[in-house]
């Protein structure tokens, strides 16, 4: 991810922090899951003042509003994943104009999808960034504090998680899960060429670890074997 987006990045894990907050299934690791995680752990809805005051920290400007036929599509897309997370008309969905292909979760309110994000992503592949970003809600307030202590090592371990959020989303929707993986790629090379290598690039885990900790939790759910 390139520097222009550091910032908003960080906001996207701390804005709206507070004390005494926990998550409804503390220390997820992606290679110890229940089948019914997403039900078990999935946290309650950011509440209506809470996410007013996100909404008004949104910038006044850089949002863009019109989009072509494909556009729109995808963005309509995205409902089937937050009507499955019961985050439809929780989530306000935003694109703003910065040069890198990004999507973020902002303050549990916002889904921001960069332009070139969703010029570049398939219907599918969007689908899938947007779940995975919904996968930062579950460990929310330790996403947080992981971020703010500077700990590269935990936030890879969530970021697997995330990934995991979205392989399972994907599979309950009856989309491939290697769209994932698919998008994840894409992006990336994308933001390589265009903005060279991301200053907080420790922060994610390598393809082959996502794809691997993707593939174990699909043979997981589809044989009932533990993961390995």
């Amino acid at each position: 991810m390139s520097k222009c987006c550091v910032g908003l990045l960080f906001l996207v894990l701390v804005e709206g922090a507070a004390v005494g907050q926990s998550d409804p299934c503390p220390r997820l690791q992606a290679g110890n899951l229940p089948a019914d995680f997403l039900e078990m752990c999935r946290p309650q809805p950011i509440g209506g003042g809470e996410k007013e005051l996100v909404l008004q920290s949104l910038p006044a400007e850089g949002e863009v509003l019109k989009f072509s036929r494909s556009e729109r599509k995808k963005l309509a897309a995205i409902d089937a994943v937050l009507r499955l997370h019961e985050r439809a008309g929780v989530y306000k969905v935003n694109v703003i104009d910065l040069p890198s292909a990004t999507t973020a979760l902002h303050g549990r309110a916002v889904l921001l999808v960069t332009l070139p994000a969703l010029t570049q992503l398939s219907e599918e592949e969007l689908q899938a960034l947007t779940a995975h970003e919904i996968g930062h809600e579950f460990l929310w307030w330790e996403f947080v504090s992981v971020k703010m202590r500077g700990d590269s090592v935990r936030m890879r371990e969530l970021e697997l998680v995330s990934d995991i959020v979205a392989a399972e989303t994907l599979r309950q929707l009856g989309i491939p899960v290697e769209r994932l993986m698919d998008a994840l790629v894409k992006i990336a090379a994308y933001n390589r060429e265009r903005l060279g290598v991301a200053v907080n690039e420790d922060d994610y885990p390598r393809i082959s670890t996502r794809r691997a900790a993707v593939k174990g939790w699909s043979a997981f759910v589809g044989t009932g074997k533990a993961i390995k």
